[in-house]
């Protein structure tokens, strides 16, 4: 039963990824199967950051339905049976984040379960900064849509799962110098001796009680830090790209050219 509660979400996004397959968003397209297949893994906090983005796929829905009306009838086509489509794929998003909320939802994804609501509001104001960036510049901001225009969406889930996991792992591996060296409670400890198996044990549950709440106290802070210096830092970006922007032409040969360059080589 828990896994038939993940249907419609797996579904909502696969439409949405199919919509911005159609719109030649390749970006867009990645990203809601990124999307996709977090829910199967069984990590907390992905339950609750899906409820406020499958809010926001029924919002593009209902924003793209109307869009689309208005310019059919401004055409004279018809456009009721459209309308009712699109606004049943975003009546379908807003049913499967009603379906997150369920407890057959919350067993399956047991994971992390202390720790889900700091994760999932961080997944979720990242997205959403990031996002908001990326459609008020003038400019490509990020460096996947310089390259390969449309996959900003798709480097914005991949900064997002990078700065989850790498916000845990950097306080992990700056407690590796002094951890062997600290003598603690048995359980904590490590001991010359000690399998790989017992050593990661007695770390993770060293970690949990001396690093994880400093961990996430340096997690909201670069929330903090980016709500307060992003936009600024952006409008600094776009001045100095505005500065050393140029243009290269290449120089048209005419017949006399070949001949004065020699001369000059000559002259040299």
């Amino acid at each position: 039963m828990a896994a038939l509660s993940l249907l419609p979400a797996a579904l909502a996004f696969a439409l949405t990824a199919a919509h911005g397959l159609r719109l030649g968003d390749m970006g867009l397209f990645a990203a809601c199967l990124g999307c996709a297949g977090l829910l199967f893994s069984r990590r907390a906090f992905v339950r609750l950051a899906a409820i406020p983005l499958l809010c926001g796929a029924a919002l593009f829905w209902a924003h793209t339905a109307l869009e689309l009306a208005a310019l059919r009838r401004a055409f004279g086509e018809p456009w009721l049976r459209m309308g009712l489509i699109l606004g049943a794929v975003a009546a379908l998003c807003l049913v499967a984040a009603w379906l997150m909320t369920t407890a057959s939802a919350k067993k399956r994804f047991p994971r992390g379960a202390d720790t889900a609501a700091l994760q999932a509001a961080a997944f979720t104001l990242t997205m959403a900064i990031l996002e908001l960036a990326r459609a008020k510049a003038g400019i490509p901001i990020l460096l996947a849509d310089r390259f390969f225009p449309g996959f900003g969406h798709l480097e914005i889930l991949a900064l997002i799962v990078f700065s989850l996991g790498w916000g845990f792992l950097y306080g992990g591996l700056m407690n590796l110098w002094e951890w062997p060296f600290i003598a603690g409670p048995q359980a904590q400890s490590w001991a010359t001796g000690m399998s790989l198996a017992d050593s990661l044990q007695r770390y993770a549950a060293y970690y949990l009680v001396t690093s994880l709440a400093w961990d996430l106290a340096g997690a909201a802070g670069n929330l903090l830090l980016m709500l307060a210096f992003g936009a600024p830092a952006l409008r600094a970006l776009k001045r100095f790209r505005q500065r050393f922007a140029f243009v290269y032409q290449r120089p048209v040969e005419t017949e006399g050219q070949p001949a004065a360059q020699a001369a000059l080589r000559q002259g040299a």
